[in-house]
């Protein structure tokens, strides 16, 4: 079971990045990220939710770049987070 995280420990990050073996998973915690997304991403057919979404790690990185470049925040992976 992966462990929670309670809110006085999250960042003030506005994507969180996760790493899934060949995958990454981008969690969009604020509405910016979520606008962000929406404006430069077409959400594919199998995205279950508006606040994550699973891609290859190619894609996922090219995504947090443009994020970046617009001046969103982004926090990458620890080892605690990825904790299974």
């Amino acid at each position: 079971m992966r462990p929670q995280l309670n809110d006085q420990h999250r960042s003030p990050a506005d994507v969180v990045l996760e790493h899934h073996i060949t995958m990454v998973c981008l969690r969009l915690r604020t509405r910016a990220a979520r606008e962000w997304m929406r404006q430069h991403v077409p959400r594919p057919d199998y995205a279950e939710s508006p606040w994550e979404l699973y891609c290859s790690v190619e894609l996922g990185h090219a995504i947090l770049q443009g994020m970046a470049s617009s001046g969103l925040e982004v926090e990458a992976p620890t080892a605690a987070r990825n904790a299974a």
